[in-house]
């Protein structure tokens, strides 16, 4: 039995292998033949990947006031208890990446694409390093991968201490599946195509792996559009909205 094999990759496959194009069985991120022989290519961990723990970002206003960028970055910070008072609507802005080094907004980007993120990251922390999948970032820091549509959005995926990865789209609960609800082992071969979002979103361009610091506190700012608002009085529709929409 050998796996499945073809020149081009039009969609997420098995996430074993960037050569084989076999089809991920039900509920899992491998063919038949990875899961059955075993995957041999998994990233490598320096010890200094932040645990998976997703009820801690998923309480509001923690949840409302963190997008896929602080939670790749491990950024977790209270508000003031006088600013959210409603735990639903709290006005303060998600971090955004380029803001401390002065770049614009990111809806106001022309060209979204791989190299104006990079230009953002490296901006904010000169320190940030690109890597691949199969090397092993440095002592004291730990991989972070990073996507766009290029027509709207942005995105970022973080490997945690059990080598997997997850993520978390806007406002919404942070999670360690996929589009297509499969756990991730390489963001680069996911399913990043998330046609139930509103707006769709369609991750098509895979940026890259980053090794970031762990042992020190990484530079970033809050700015642009706020995370919550919308007015009181439209706070069912709001709760509605933090349900289906995953920009970051």
């Amino acid at each position: 039995m050998t796996p499945p094999k073809k020149k081009e990759r039009k969609k997420p496959y098995c996430q074993c292998d960037p050569n084989c194009l076999g089809k991920p069985l039900e509920g899992k991120p491998f063919c038949s033949y990875h899961l059955k022989k075993g995957c041999p290519n998994r990233s490598p961990l320096t010890g200094s990947e932040p645990q998976y723990e997703p009820d801690k970002y998923n309480k509001n206003p923690i949840r409302t006031i963190h997008n896929c960028f602080a939670y790749a970055y491990n950024i977790y910070e209270k508000p003031p208890a006088d600013v959210c008072k409603d735990k639903e609507n709290c006005p303060i802005p998600y971090p955004q990446p380029g803001y401390y080094s002065g770049y614009p907004k990111w809806s106001q980007q022309k060209n979204k694409s791989c190299f104006d993120m990079w230009a953002r990251l490296k901006g904010d922390n000169p320190d940030i390093m690109l890597t691949d999948f199969k090397s092993q970032c440095p002592k004291g820091t730990s991989k972070i991968a990073f996507v766009v549509d290029p027509k709207r959005d942005y995105h970022f995926y973080r490997q945690d201490s059990n080598g997997k990865w997850s993520d978390k789209h806007g406002s919404m609960p942070v999670t360690n599946k996929d589009a297509d609800g499969k756990p991730i082992y390489n963001p680069a071969l996911a399913n990043r195509n998330y046609t139930d979002s509103n707006p769709p979103l369609n991750y098509t361009d895979f940026c890259g792996f980053v090794c970031i610091a762990r042992n020190k506190t990484l530079k970033s700012k809050r700015g642009g559009g706020s995370s919550s608002s919308i007015s009181k009085s439209k706070t069912r529709h709001r709760k509605t909205r933090h349900r289906k929409t995953r920009r970051c």
